[in-house]
């Protein structure tokens, strides 16, 4: 299987007694019912809206769970889980169920920094090379004007290799940091290179993040889930989180397991991530929503707890194309926000340090961001948020919801009529091809076939469609259509190993 499809797969504690925190209890059936019955209304042509409720939604996008916890004046005023935490136990998804949040550590991870930065334990514009140990920021054509320092790195603006981590399966064998930033065995990812002169562009990197935790480990003499429980988890009392990996035992009971896109249980539950710092945290949805709090409290000087006034003013301020340090920034006044995914996981924070209005959504699975906006707006307008500019459904999320409920070619139709009617920069070949994936995962194979090739309609010069194309139909018992597929799909892209393996595979399977 070879799947190329737009989602963030950035890569995604230690803390004394157990995971047992609760979140704010549910305030009755009210916020549940409103959140489940206004999602918003899907459009049809010729036919009164769909008004699906949030299980429908979750059904429709092979979400198997959903925790959600809602801020409002500054306060945590509702928790909840909706789904499952594992599709295989049916365990339910809890308001204190601990999934990975991905990215969203690398927030955490630069207000531990700023706080060593105002303690006068480490620069913020210094060389970062002057502050590290084991291991040094090669030079490059590219640092000879210019340094990689602790600013541009938590900014994005550093340089560095971009990208995230896959992660590592239970057993696996687990790299060091220095094997991970020297792209070294048995590291999977790139190595830590300056690629691009710091300061002059943003461009999102993991790497980054994991120079960070080195610099913070080899400056405090302690191990990252240590220090990030003393400086971060710990004053904030978020005692359902930790960066430790693996996930401790006393976690691993109140732990959601990661779903692929067809809704399937990620194999061994979850990967592990060495790389802490830029994807490494365990927690929930009332746990990271004290994180945003304080960060509003202390942009507005009311709170300290973690860093001051004028460093969380510093820190929700644009260095450059809405990336600040450690957060992006938003549309709306006074936003700031971080998203995160890991394999079987996908994540969301958004905060308004004007309002006091926020939300964090955790989820336990590849298709979690699918459902994010439409769930933010219905939370917006249930507590009536003042400052919220209404998040838009992605066409192939409208055409997966209408699937659903009126069959594939209905869904395909309106998502044909989408196409016609809304800007290019709205679509891409990965929107078909994921769905594809997910329908041929859930063994739906003709459904699948469909999806590819109205694909390989709309990008006949993309070899990724193509591929695709050729999995449903072999799988759909169409040999020789599939074998042109892949051929056509290797003469776009000769470095295609999948249909090579493939197309080398069928022939030696020919009588």
């Amino acid at each position: 299987m070879f799947i190329r499809v737009r989602t963030v797969l950035l890569s995604l504690f230690m803390l004394a007694g157990c995971a047992t925190a609760d979140a704010p209890a549910d305030d009755g059936d009210i916020h549940l019912a409103a959140i489940e019955h206004t999602m918003p209304e899907i459009s049809l042509a010729g036919e009164v809206p769909l008004r699906l409720t949030l299980t429908q939604w979750m059904e429709a996008l092979a979400v198997p769970g959903v925790s959600v916890a809602v801020i409002d004046d500054y306060e945590v005023v509702w928790a909840h889980g909706f789904g499952v935490a594992d599709a295989a136990t049916r365990t339910p998804m809890s308001a204190n169920t601990v999934l990975q949040a991905g990215s969203i550590a690398k927030p955490l991870t630069a207000m531990a920094a700023l706080q060593m930065v105002e303690r006068g334990q480490l620069s913020l514009d210094g060389d970062i090379n002057d502050a590290l140990t084991s291991w040094r920021v090669p030079n490059s054509e590219f640092t000879t004007q210019e340094r990689v320092t602790l600013r541009r790195l938590v900014s994005h603006t550093s340089g560095i290799t971009p990208g995230g981590f896959e992660g590592y399966a239970p057993h696996a064998e687990l790299p060091t940091i220095q094997q991970i930033l020297d792209g070294a065995p048995p590291a999977n990812s790139e190595a830590a290179r300056v690629l691009a002169t710091p300061g002059t562009t943003m461009a999102y990197s993991g790497p980054a993040y994991t120079i960070v935790q080195l610099v913070l480990t080899e400056r405090t003499g302690e191990a990252f889930p240590d220090l990030m429980r003393r400086r971060i988890l710990a004053p904030l009392s978020m005692r359902n989180s930790t960066y430790e990996q693996p996930l401790p035992a006393r976690f691993v009971r109140d732990a959601a397991s990661g779903h692929t896109f067809g809704g399937g249980v990620v194999e061994g539950r979850w990967r592990i991530h060495p790389e802490m710092a830029a994807a490494g945290l365990w927690t929930t949805p009332t746990d990271l929503a004290q994180v945003a709090i304080e960060m509003a409290r202390a942009w507005r000087g009311v709170s300290a707890r973690v860093l001051s006034q004028h460093m969380a003013v510093r820190m929700l301020t644009e260095e450059r194309e809405s990336s600040a340090l450690g957060w992006m920034l938003g549309d709306d006044n006074g936003m700031f926000w971080h998203n995160g995914g890991t394999q079987g996981y996908r994540a969301s924070m958004r905060m308004n340090s004007e309002t006091g209005d926020g939300i964090v959504i955790l989820t336990n699975s590849d298709n979690g961001l699918e459902i994010m906006p439409a769930l933010m707006n219905a939370v917006a307008v249930h507590w009536q948020w003042s400052v919220y500019t209404q998040r838009a459904v992605s066409p192939v999320v409208v055409a997966k919801l209408i699937a659903s409920q009126r069959g594939i070619e209905r869904g395909l139709s309106e998502y044909r009529a989408l196409r016609e009617s809304q800007p290019p920069r709205f679509f891409g070949p990965g929107d078909l091809n994921g769905w594809g994936y997910m329908l041929l995962e859930q063994r739906r194979f003709e459904d699948a076939l469909r999806v590819f090739s109205e694909n390989a309609r709309y990008y006949p010069d993309n070899a990724y469609a193509h591929d695709a194309l050729g999995e449903a139909q072999l799988a759909t018992g169409q040999r020789e259509q599939g074998i042109q597929s892949y051929r056509r799909s290797l003469e776009l892209d000769p470095g295609n190993t999948n249909a090579a393996e493939v197309l080398a595979r069928i022939e030696a399977e020919a009588p």
